[in-house]
């Protein structure tokens, strides 16, 4: 299954307000297919012509699964994105050591997803996680960092990555991750 990642760049001060005209116009229009979008009146003239002057970029990645995606255990999360761009021949490398040391990153919180770019960025991976806060999330990942299994793939895989990119975000109110039961991923 190959999942979008859209990924918008706003104006100061317009996050809030984007993601509010989302939830209320955008979300409902957008359950149905692309294609009827181009003919759907309320998607071209309530929508977008909203939505377009809080824009200052769009990036989409098509993205493969690798794990998951996982419904978190619980709702009302911290996530965090985190993705990297990888040396060119190094993603296969990375991946596989990641996925060998999973199990034991596991055992601190668990994934809930992993994947490699189709499209937008080459030779990226990108993961998510669920914490229940900020707080909890510096303890993990302080917690991770003394154990020896993951000290070794670091010390394996540091020189595979060409950069890091780390985004925490708290789901909108119309997100399903906003739920216990977590996001409707089918």
């Amino acid at each position: 299954m190959i999942f979008e990642l859209r990924t918008y760049t706003m104006k100061p001060g317009m996050a809030v307000k984007a993601a509010a005209h989302s939830g209320d116009v955008g979300r409902a229009v957008r359950a149905r297919l692309r294609a009827a979008l181009a003919t759907n009146e309320r998607w071209q003239n309530d929508y977008l012509p909203e939505m377009r002057p809080y824009l200052l970029r769009q990036d989409i990645r098509l993205l493969n699964g690798i794990v998951g995606p996982h419904a978190p255990e619980t709702g009302g999360n911290l996530y965090e994105f985190r993705n990297y761009r990888l040396r060119p021949g190094g993603l296969k490398e990375w991946v596989d050591l990641y996925t060998d040391v999973l199990p034991t990153r596991e055992k601190y919180s668990r994934i809930v997803g992993l994947w490699t770019t189709e499209a937008g960025q080459p030779n990226e991976v990108c993961h998510i996680w669920a914490y229940p806060s900020f707080e909890a999330r510096i303890k993990i990942r302080a917690e991770v960092a003394e154990d020896s299994a993951w000290q070794n793939f670091i010390g394996k895989s540091a020189g595979l990555i060409e950069k890091m990119h780390s985004t925490l975000m708290l789901p909108a109110r119309h997100s399903p991750l906003q739920s216990r039961a977590g996001p409707a991923f089918n």
